[in-house]
């Protein structure tokens, strides 16, 4: 009775659409378990200060708040997509051979509404069978949430490095990061992380390719969403589950944090020595004066307040009461700690963390 009306197809898509459906529950747990990690560090770290970089380089001050709160917006930017393809990938298929229902006599239509009813999915408005954009749709959602996850991986990697040292990942008691070099305490979690993302992203090519179906069906392409969507689930779990240990047991080194904040020995805040400046001297002039100061003192080696010191046109216009309290990096963080506020008080609204 399997085969009388239904096709192949009908059996194999609905399949596939309950399988998706379990490990979309999944996807929904651990993105809130990863929201409800960042959340607490982006409250705990909120008035953090840190380097913020631009271009691989030392630009201005952060916080380590503002940081992980941009990372809970984007997550939440996905949990949002996810709820919202639902009601469009929830859907089964049973419409015959070229999806006209002529096998399923004069009561096709209710008959696949019952059945579906059984199953828990939604009603398609005509036969999908070759429409692949639900599966398309979801690997490509996939493929953004596995993106962000792989950025933040691959982040907590950087700030790992033993010359910048500002986080690390949860070490256990006992536990060997290399089997020869006893003093080694790898990054191997978040390495691994970044490492699958890295290589789910060769998949979402093909997704494209999926939609190219010949006529009312093509086993050419529709067979590369068995491969395709199960291989894409279990790597983007792989993933989470990765990431859920690393960001609810993050270390943070926050006396690392603020000591790297001076290795330039000052350059980093020529921003605010320049719009201080500019009250007196215009912005352009100051841009130019403090430029030159930086130029000349980085090529030679001296700190920014030497650079600063033997040029007249900034101190004729700045005290040293007032360039003391220009170049301290804590107090030029903006409005980071409000932003962290703000995305702490929305997220915690609009209650997603919880559904």
């Amino acid at each position: 009775y399997v085969h009388f009306g239904p096709t192949t197809q009908d059996v194999i898509d609905t399949g596939l659409v309950l399988q998706l459906k379990a490990a979309h529950q999944t996807f929904l747990r651990d993105i809130k378990i990863l929201g409800r990690s960042l959340l607490s560090l982006s409250e705990k770290h909120r008035n953090t200060p840190m380097v913020g970089r631009t271009l691989a380089l030392q630009a201005l001050p952060i916080t380590f708040g503002h940081k992980t709160a941009i990372w809970l917006t984007e997550l939440a930017r996905h949990y949002q997509r996810l709820k919202e393809v639902e009601p469009r990938l929830f859907v089964g298929s049973v419409v015959g051979a070229v999806g006209t229902k002529a096998s399923l006599s004069d009561k096709a239509d209710e008959l696949e509404k019952r059945v579906l009813k059984r199953l828990g999915l939604g009603i398609p408005e005509i036969s999908w069978q070759p429409a692949r954009d639900r599966f398309s749709e979801y690997g490509m959602l996939i493929g953004l949430i596995s993106g962000t996850l792989g950025k933040i991986a691959n982040e907590i990697l950087i700030l790992a490095h033993n010359e910048i040292d500002e986080l690390s990942e949860p070490f256990g008691k006992g536990q060997v990061g290399s089997s020869t070099m006893p003093h080694k305490r790898n990054p191997a979690i978040v390495e691994n992380a970044a490492c699958v993302s890295n290589t789910l992203k060769a998949n979402l090519s093909v997704l494209t390719d999926m939609m190219k179906h010949q006529h009312e069906r093509d086993g050419a392409i529709w067979k590369m969403e068995w491969k395709i969507m199960p291989e894409m689930c279990l790597m983007l779990s792989v993933i989470l589950d990765n990431m859920k240990t690393v960001l609810g047991g993050l270390n943070v080194h926050v006396e690392k944090m603020r000591h790297n904040m001076d290795i330039l020995g000052g350059f980093m805040l020529a921003e605010r020595v320049m719009f201080a400046l500019s009250d007196k001297a215009g912005k352009q002039t100051a841009h130019e004066i403090v430029y030159e100061a930086s130029m000349s003192g980085q090529e030679e080696g001296i700190t920014f307040v030497e650079a600063i010191n033997r040029d007249t046109r900034i101190r004729d216009h700045i005290s040293q009461e007032e360039l003391n309290a220009l170049l301290d990096p804590t107090s030029y963080v903006g409005n980071a700690p409000e932003q962290v506020d703000r995305v702490v008080a929305q997220t915690k609204a609009s209650g997603w963390l919880n559904d």
